[in-house]
């Protein structure tokens, strides 16, 4: 296989022309099929592609600025070529804004879409086995292609040398990019050749190793060199880089990551925030399992990935325990998920209640572990053995009292859940 690289455009893109060198050439036509990433200029393409004897048969597009994408109406034409893009992107190909060439002063020709993106999939083009990674976060629908048999990625604007791409334009999302920068590093084992749609070509290896936007497969920034932490637990991180950026501006340092259950979205960053300040992961035994990968996160509901994590301390419930210098205890309140636990402070008068009890509202029973009668019990639970009123720190939404909630939430009443 051969990968040419033309730089092209107003913002100099690394347009790709791939192609297999021993390829037989079709009875109909004298030329080599080939595949072109991210045409800006398809005149430029058009010179190359003549140079070498080769006949475009796919577009493909990581994404759908203009940078990348105002050469694909003229070279789509002149080669009956078939054009592909995620649809979250798709309509920048339509005209209007959303390929942002108006801030470029540029011109994106409206051009038919015929090969509609998802993330996931595994096609063959010019007799090139292709298969798609969705890595939003720069754009919506912002993907990587791959092909595996060579170790190859086109990353496009999500990893460059050194760099990741930008997120503050429309689309853009720091959350998703780094998401999408943890399903590169985490699901693509050992080393591959990156070409990316901005500088030079690169390996994920040494994006791995060197790239200061990368750190263990996750996105961190650089711990300060500070002589010495205050210790904290974190409860339910589901961003890594986020957490470590308050910790490093607040100078402290976490020893302990208490999960009040299982599910993805309060687990995402479970491992690299272990990794990153070598703390303690205590879950109950029922959702332990949501760490070892697999299905019990229910990751897949998102699209979403979790790293698997070793879990250091297993809950059963009732436990009382020391971390960071404050007293928790654990009261079991299945029901959400068969180990969804609260962590009661007593002292404070503080309950972290994750999806058992939000603010005029409870925990949804209808995914996998759910369960009505039991999330029933865990509130009277919640309600009964707490005397008095209490701080609540949800999983979502805004803080709340547990008075608050015996008096005006539609689910409880009389210190239960009375009419599930």
């Amino acid at each position: 296989m051969k990968i040419l690289c033309v730089p092209t455009g107003p913002l100099s893109v690394n347009t790709y022309i791939v192609f297999n060198e021993s390829a037989e050439t079709p009875s109909n036509s004298e030329r080599i099929p080939c595949v072109v990433i991210d045409p800006a200029n398809s005149h430029k393409v058009v010179e190359v592609l003549n140079q070498n004897n080769l006949h475009c048969t796919h577009i493909l597009l990581t994404h759908g600025h203009f940078d990348h994408t105002m050469g694909v109406a003229e070279l789509k034409s002149h080669e009956n070529a078939l054009v592909a893009i995620h649809e979250a992107d798709a309509g920048a190909l339509a005209g209007g804004k959303a390929s942002l060439a108006y801030l470029g002063g540029a011109l994106v020709k409206p051009c038919k879409v015929d090969i509609i993106l998802h993330g996931g999939e595994c096609f063959t083009a010019a007799g090139i086995e292709f298969s798609v990674l969705h890595t939003p976060g720069h754009t919506k629908g912002g993907v990587c292609y791959v092909i595996e048999k060579e170790r190859v990625i086109f990353s496009g604007d999500t990893l460059f040398r050194l760099s990741v791409g930008r997120t503050d334009l429309d689309g853009g999302d720091n959350d998703a990019l780094y998401n999408s920068l943890l399903l590169l590093t985490g699901r693509l084992k050992g080393d591959y050749r990156v070409f990316p749609g901005h500088m030079g070509e690169t390996t994920l290896d040494f994006e791995r190793k060197h790239n200061p936007y990368l750190r263990g497969g996750g996105v961190f920034p650089p711990p300060p060199a500070h002589a010495s932490h205050h210790c904290w637990p974190v409860i339910d991180p589901a961003n890594s880089h986020k957490v470590v950026e308050v910790l490093n501006q607040n100078n402290l340092h976490c020893t302990h990551i208490l999960l009040t259950h299982g599910h993805f979205d309060h687990t995402m960053g479970v491992a690299e925030l272990k990794s990153h300040e070598n703390a303690l992961v205590a879950i109950h035994e029922a959702d332990a399992g949501a760490l070892a990968g697999g299905k019990a996160s229910l990751a897949y509901l998102g699209g979403a990935l979790v790293k698997p994590c070793k879990v250091d301390i297993i809950l059963h419930g009732g436990e009382c325990f020391t971390a960071a210098g404050i007293e928790f205890s654990v009261l079991h309140t299945p029901g959400h998920t068969k180990g969804g636990v609260c962590y009661v402070i007593e002292k404070e008068r503080v309950i972290f209640s994750g999806d058992t009890l939000f603010r005029l509202s409870v925990g949804r029973t209808d995914l996998d572990g759910g369960d009505n009668d039991a999330l029933y019990n865990s509130l009277l639970l919640l309600t009964g053995r707490l005397k008095g009123d209490y701080r609540v720190f949800p999983g979502h939404m805004g803080e709340t009292t547990l008075d608050f909630e015996r008096k005006h939430n539609p689910y409880l009443r009389g210190g239960g859940n009375q009419d599930y």
